[in-house]
């Protein structure tokens, strides 16, 4: 029986009934102050039977210092002349956020026209469960192609740092000894057309803490430069200095997609590259969070409001941070230049959050709003700061704040602190050849020149793929089979698409140190999967194609002795 008929036959039930929709119901929320924490061990409980009952010659538990969740650990041997493929994925998922922005209940799995929604349908369960249908496959078949090593984690959406998994990966070479690490947690650049990372941005981000709300604006408004989008070479001089050449779109993508990314509406790509460029390619800057509450407002009575949209929908900060106008610089260099412009005002309170969230819009614009009760007239001093971030005629100078968009991001810390100490929590995405280390130095630099406090700097680097090693290209021969696309496809569909992440995987360098092999990333996941999100979600027929895809790629990889 090929793996088609057998999903034919059984995919539908193993979806709804067997393994998919009971794991999705599971509120596996790894944050323990989370009251979805309940299920977590109740999902992993779930997927390590479910290795057991298709007779790996080990399924078991590892236990984590330091309370971490539980990391599930299988494996099938085959034959000692045949590769191994390690395959990571983490159990865990975000929490819900607000449940009014869900248009189904996060726990309670449906599907909708061609998508399964639900709290994990993307980001990781729904990209697991093809390999699990896969090793279904291999079971009814009684044919395992080469060996095959699970090794899944609970801790990869706790926020946990360090992350007690990482020593575990390096204290244990031996056990996940292997020939190729299968990481399946990235997503595509179009929905059911399946894409392999060559590269993922890394990470340099602190928190950041003022005595007074002004110094941290002038902080965030002097490292990011809005005319061209970029960070300020005054501040960071060599930034920019040693990405890696050779990154590049496919020509492929760049023509079905370059045209569009030009004007997207609320993005503004770094001057001279695409939004796609600047999604995979180029490094990425974002205030997570800015709170700050003034518990003596002013006296003078003045009321009005500042109002900032973002987009309706969740995007990442490693692919739009930047290109998007982001509600907090936007306001952040507002307020920079109004007190440039010696135009005096208290701050009362403002909170910042990323972005409204509707599934329904994908690429609306940003939006400004400012209400008055006063005739002040500063429009051309803001536009002139922020060119069309700002839309309407009347401004008025700021006493009483309120930014208001809904603060929903990946990762994001919301930070509430007492009278006098404003705090943001700032974000760098990197592309290979930055360094962490570096960027972080030179912001703590530009920090304490502005009567500022930086803690908790953590940083890992960025990873490039080794797609061309003969195992990650066994893989992608597979894929191709798995989707009927490339250049022996039925259709002369494009082949895969092989392309750079905005996300970060840091798990990634720790599996190459320690095993010295590479690690090939498969994206199943679709764009606007809002992983992070409300109204999560997965192509049913990537759950079949994926499945295929591993059944051929693990075939494939099997030749390569």
């Amino acid at each position: 029986m090929t793996i088609e008929s057998y999903v034919q036959k059984h995919g539908e039930r193993f979806v709804r009934e067997e393994f998919l929709f009971p794991w999705l119901a599971m509120p596996s929320v790894s944050n323990k102050g989370s009251e979805d924490f309940i299920g977590l061990e109740n999902a992993a409980e779930f997927l390590l039977e479910e290795f057991k009952s298709q007779e790996f010659d080990r399924a078991e538990y590892i236990d984590l210092p330091g309370g971490a969740n539980k990391v599930i650990y299988a494996e099938k041997f085959v034959s000692e002349k045949l590769p191994t493929v390690l395959i990571y994925g983490h159990y865990d998922v975000q929490p819900v956020g607000d449940l009014s922005a869900w248009n189904t209940k996060p726990f309670t799995p449906e599907i909708i026209g061609e998508r399964i929604y639900a709290r994990g349908a993307s980001d990781d369960k729904g990209q697991i469960v093809p390999i699990v249908l896969a090793m279904r496959y291999f079971k009814h078949e009684d044919n395992f192609p080469c060996n095959v090593k699970f090794i899944i984690e609970g801790n990869e959406e706790s926020g946990l740092s360090p992350n007690p998994f990482h020593a575990f990966v390096g204290d244990n070479d031996k056990l996940l000894k292997s020939d190729l690490t299968l990481v399946l947690d990235t997503d595509t650049i179009e929905a059911g057309h399946p894409a392999v990372a060559k590269s993922l941005k890394g990470v340099a981000k602190a928190k950041v803490t003022t005595s007074n709300p002004m110094d941290l604006i002038k902080i965030i408004h002097g490292l990011h430069k809005p005319v061209n989008n970029r960070i300020s070479e005054e501040v960071m001089p060599d930034f920019y200095n040693k990405i890696a050449d050779g990154l590049v779109v496919n020509p492929s993508i760049e023509a079905m997609f370059g045209g569009e990314t030009q004007n997207m509406g609320f993005i503004k790509p770094e001057v001279g590259f695409t939004q796609l460029h600047h999604r995979w390619f180029r490094p990425t800057f974002t205030p997570l969070s800015f709170n700050y509450a003034n518990k003596n407002p002013g006296v003078d009575g003045t009321s009005y409001q500042i109002l900032i949209n973002g987009p309706d929908i969740e995007l990442h900060s490693g692919g739009f941070g930047g290109p998007i106008q982001e509600p907090g610089l936007v306001l952040t260099h507002i307020l920079a230049g109004l007190d440039e412009k010696g135009i005096k005002f208290d701050l009362d309170f403002y909170q910042y959050g990323l972005r409204e969230s509707d599934s329904t819009k994908i690429y609306p614009k940003s939006r400004a709003q400012i209400s008055v009760d006063d005739n002040i007239d500063l429009k051309s001093i803001i536009n002139e700061l922020v060119y069309d971030y700002a839309f309407g005629s009347e401004y008025v100078k700021i006493k009483k704040l309120n930014a208001t968009p809904r603060n929903a991001y990946l990762n994001s810390k919301t930070m509430t602190f007492g009278d006098g100490s404003p705090t943001s929590y700032l974000s760098f995405r990197l592309v290979p050849n930055q360094d962490s280390k570096s960027v972080l130095k030179q912001l703590e630099t530009h920090v304490q020149a502005h009567n500022g406090t930086m803690i908790e700097p953590e940083g890992y680097e960025p990873y490039i793929s080794d797609v061309e090693n003969k195992y990650a290209q066994a893989l992608i021969r597979g894929i191709r089979k798995g989707y009927d696309i490339g250049p022996d496809s039925t259709e002369g569909k494009r082949d895969v698409d092989i392309i750079g992440v905005g996300g970060s995987i840091p798990i990634s360098h720790k599996f190459t140190d320690t095993l010295k092999t590479p690690v090939v990333f498969l994206g199943l996941a679709p764009p606007d999967g809002n992983g992070h999100g409300p109204n999560e979600n997965m192509l049913v027929s990537d759950i079949y194609n994926g499945a295929s895809s591993v059944v051929y790629g693990l075939e494939e990889i099997a030749k390569e002795i």
